[in-house]
């Protein structure tokens, strides 16, 4: 239940991300949240992987990083991007199984995550 209560503020707080929720979509969503902690330089998802889960952060920070490399492993691109409290990430997968577009990595003291 009180996993549920904070999935529920937490849906209402993100708004747009959630607004064409059937009451059923609804339901299932809070039923199925599940809390998760990964500790520091842990990966939460690794890019490549294939999943059908989304994650809201809770507590902590985690690193999305984004790696384009080519057949021997040399990276040609490498993008980053922090998030905190309140953000979300790896939603598209929630529509079904999806691989990882990329890697999310707890960072300061860990990650809370819904």
């Amino acid at each position: 239940p009180a996993v549920q209560d904070e999935m529920v503020g937490l849906c209402k707080s993100l708004g747009a991300c959630f607004r064409d929720l059937t009451r059923d979509d609804w339901h299932q969503l809070v039923g199925s949240a599940q809390h998760r902690f990964v500790p520091p330089q842990q990966f939460v998802c690794v890019q490549g992987e294939v999943e059908t889960c989304g994650y809201v952060i809770t507590g902590g920070h985690v690193s999305l990083e984004y790696h384009d490399g080519g057949p021997d492993g040399v990276v040609f691109e490498r993008m980053s991007r922090d998030l905190t409290n309140g953000k979300h990430f790896g939603e598209v997968a929630m529509h079904g199984a999806r691989a990882r577009a990329f890697s999310a990595e707890a960072t300061t003291d860990g990650v809370d995550l819904l």
